[in-house]
Formats: structure tokens, sequence, C-alpha cells
């Protein structure tokens, strides 16, 4: 029991309770095969925070500690039971989207945009933020883990260039 439970804790990002990057490519790679076995739809979702460094800069790390905890909170409490939340690193998310059609995927990643900025951080005075999305789909030509979030970093990516706060989705 302590293995697993060392396992558990070493998976699981300490700050906002997603799932680590290396637990997240696990995970990724699980549904990719899955994928490749009896074509399950799947669709990864990446997520920057807009402006992260400024609020770290203008409030100090404590309250984009807090803005990260918020964004976590906020997008598990939206998700369905057996979608994924990661933390890739710095102000990066990832979600891991099963049994869900490309059209399917924009519509989940533009509910979660809208409803991060709906919600304001609890501090005062309270912040607002924003996310920028990249959706991938998980298809026939996805070749590995790497190229999957290559498209999905490449989406999130032409989202901030188009302006912030909107998703953007591979191939499309």
């Amino acid at each position: 029991m302590n293995e697993l439970e060392l396992r558990r804790i070493a998976q699981t990002d300490h700050l906002t309770g997603a799932v680590t990057r290396r637990g997240f490519t696990l995970e990724m790679e699980r549904i990719l095969s899955r994928y490749r076995r009896w074509r399950r739809p799947a669709a990864l979702l990446l997520l920057d925070i807009d402006e992260f460094k400024r609020v770290n800069d203008t409030y100090g790390h404590p309250t984009g500690d807090l803005v990260l905890q918020t964004v976590s909170r906020e997008l598990v409490s939206q998700l369905r039971h057996g979608d994924i939340l990661g933390r890739l690193g710095g102000e990066e998310f990832g979600i891991l989207l099963q049994k869900t059609s490309v059209i399917q995927s924009v519509e989940t990643a533009e509910r979660l945009r809208l409803h991060l900025q709906s919600v304001p951080v609890q501090h005062d005075p309270s912040i607002r933020i924003t996310a920028s999305f990249g959706i991938a789909p998980l298809d026939s030509q996805t070749a590995s883990v790497q190229h999957w979030l290559a498209a999905a970093d490449q989406a999130m990516y032409d989202a901030k260039q188009a302006g912030r706060n909107r998703s953007h989705c591979a191939g499309v």
C-alpha cells in the first residue's frame, strides 16, 4: 500500500492537485494505444494562462500560486469523470478528453475558456484570468505522444498569436 501511495503522490502536482507532466504523458500513451487498437475518439487540450507573468510580477508568487490553484479547481469542476487534468509546467495545463469527437472537444474548450474568464480569483483586488486553448483531436495521423503534444502546442500558440483568450483546433 505504501508503494501505491508514493506512486500517486509522485504523479500529483503538490500545488494544484493535477496530474504531473510525467503522469499525464503516461495517460496519453494509454489513450493513444487504445486509439490504435479500437479507434476510440479522444482529444488533447493544452491551455496557457494569459499574462501569467504579469500576475506574478504585480502581486507576487503566492498570488500566482492562488491563480494556479483556482484554475485547476475550476477546470476539474467542469470536467467529466474520466477526463484527465495535468499540470505540464508553469502556467500550462493539459486536459485529456476521452470518447470525445472533434466537435465535442472544440465545444468543451470554449466552455472551459468562458468559465475561466467568468470566475474571479479571490484576492484583494479580485483578479480576472483568461486562457488560450489549443485542441488536438487524436487521429490516424498522430504518430506519437510527442507529435500529439506538438499539434496541441502549435494550436495553442496560434490562439495566443490571434489575440489570446481564445481556442484554436489543430488542422482547422
